[in-house]
């Protein structure tokens, strides 16, 4: 804008080559960084939507920040090496302020933009028009059975280790009573002898809660089970 009220004179818009060093080194650095930036978002995007798309329902505010600024970045030297040619080749110190007012719009629209698409990091995001859309009593069971393994593992850990919290104490106990009643049968039945070594034998020592766990007939039955409540859910769900 200074330029714009004061323009230079001929003689005072001089370029050198410092100015064009400069601005092709931020060109390749950001450039580069902008590349690998859309690389890795090339992997990770969905078939059939676009990079734009792709690029809006990121989930990592640093990655969204790098693409914006980055490409900002990029687009900023382009307008300036315009501006700053133009203003060479004319000799009109007017393009050269044109584009600086352009590169300050382009960079308070990247940051308007990352404010509005960041909101979602602070407020939370609704759910995808994707599901609310979709035919719920067909693809929730779907769903549901992505997590229902993890779900069935945890129940029987924790089974297992409730199990074990309470047969403990309870054998303890009953094996001390146990003890203590042989030990006082035995030693009145043979009060000569001078110790008594009591050796417990039982086929249900190791006898679990869920002693079939590992068998095919327990994860068939299991599957069923789930298949089971799965429809149940999803049919609830649907008539609401």
């Amino acid at each position: 804008i200074q330029t714009l009220v004061n323009p230079p004179t001929a003689e005072e818009l001089v370029l050198t080559w410092e100015v064009w060093t400069v601005l092709g080194m931020s060109f390749c650095i950001d450039g580069y960084v902008l590349q690998r930036c859309l690389g890795e978002l090339m992997q990770t995007k969905p078939k059939g939507v676009s990079l734009y798309q792709h690029i809006t329902d990121i989930k990592d505010p640093f990655m969204l920040a790098v693409v914006l600024e980055d490409s900002a970045a990029c687009t900023g030297v382009l307008i300036a090496l315009a501006g700053i040619g133009a203003s060479y080749v004319t000799g009109n110190p007017v393009w050269d302020s044109a584009a600086s007012i352009g590169i300050g719009f382009l960079l308070g629209g990247v940051a308007v933009s990352l404010i509005r698409m960041n909101q979602r990091f602070l407020l939370g995001q609704s759910v995808d028009p994707v599901f609310l859309d979709s035919d719920l009593e067909s693809e929730l069971p779907v769903i549901l059975a992505w997590y229902a393994e993890d779900v069935t593992r945890l129940v029987e850990k924790e089974v297992q280790e409730v199990e074990a919290e309470i047969r403990y104490p309870m054998l303890c106990r009953m094996l001390n009573l146990v003890d203590f009643e042989i030990y006082m049968g035995d030693r009145a039945k043979y009060p000569e002898a001078a110790f008594i070594e009591l050796e417990p034998d039982s086929k249900d020592t190791d006898m679990r809660a869920l002693s079939n766990i590992g068998t095919k007939s327990f994860r068939a039955s299991e599957r069923d089970a789930m298949t089971r409540a799965l429809a149940h859910l999803a049919r609830t769900l649907d008539n609401r």
